[in-house]
């Protein structure tokens, strides 16, 4: 499971990234060479690729059996540690991100779809639809993980009723062509990064937003103010 690093963020955040190359056998037996539990309920082999590279990833920030459990809406808990954790998947890239800090926070991690176009008003409000506008994949995107950051950092599903609307996003300016250059790899010297800040409100809390597009991914971080 190759290591790509660490990104280091306000709060105490640090984020790592790993490629999950292997398939779920291969990370099972690489659980088991490490002591850490080997069993997993789950059928798909995508699902099991992500569960055990959770276990050996947090083996390695931590370099203790420290177990991964979740609360009732499924959100990820670690056991026996003050730190708080955020998890995000895609694609067969794994992060995990975690804090010692009491500030909330939750991040999202997402590849270049068009199709995020397909679902728009299943998570953008009408006046979001009206800013963002209809063609730009880039701004959908970052929209998306926006949201989908902002509720990890709520951790309480019981409370989002209205996803559409009660994740509120601010406006956010966008270089469409620069970004898309820039995760397809197209843009000289492709190993840059693009940032985008911004915010997020849900009722009478606000969330800073920070957005980095590189080659292949779009992570965003949400953070409660």
């Amino acid at each position: 499971m190759p290591y790509s690093g660490k990104s280091e963020y306000s709060h105490g955040i640090q984020a790592y990234f790993w490629e999950m190359t292997e398939d779920s056998d291969t990370l099972q037996a690489m659980c088991a060479e490490n002591g850490l539990p080997t069993d997993c309920e789950a059928k798909a082999e995508s699902r099991r690729r992500e569960i055990f590279a959770e276990r050996l990833s947090l083996r390695h920030i931590f370099s203790e059996n420290t177990s991964l459990e979740h609360n009732t809406d499924l959100a990820p808990l670690l056991a026996r540690t003050d730190s708080r954790i955020s998890i995000a998947h895609a694609r067969g890239r794994l992060c995990v991100a975690v804090s010692q800090a009491i500030t909330a926070f939750g991040i999202d991690l997402e590849t270049y779809r068009p199709r995020v176009l397909n679902v728009r008003t299943g998570y953008l409000s009408e006046t979001e639809r009206r800013w963002i506008g209809e063609t730009s994949v880039m701004a959908h995107i970052v929209a998306w993980t926006a949201k989908e950051a902002v509720f990890k950092a709520i951790s309480d599903r019981s409370l989002v009723s209205d996803y559409c609307n009660q994740i509120v996003l601010l406006p956010y300016e966008l270089d469409e062509l620069k970004a898309t250059e820039l995760i397809s790899g197209a843009k000289p010297g492709g190993c840059g990064v693009m940032t985008i800040n911004h915010e997020a409100r849900f009722e009478t809390r606000s969330y800073s937003l920070l957005t980095e597009i590189s080659a292949g991914y779009i992570f965003t971080l949400a953070v409660e103010l």
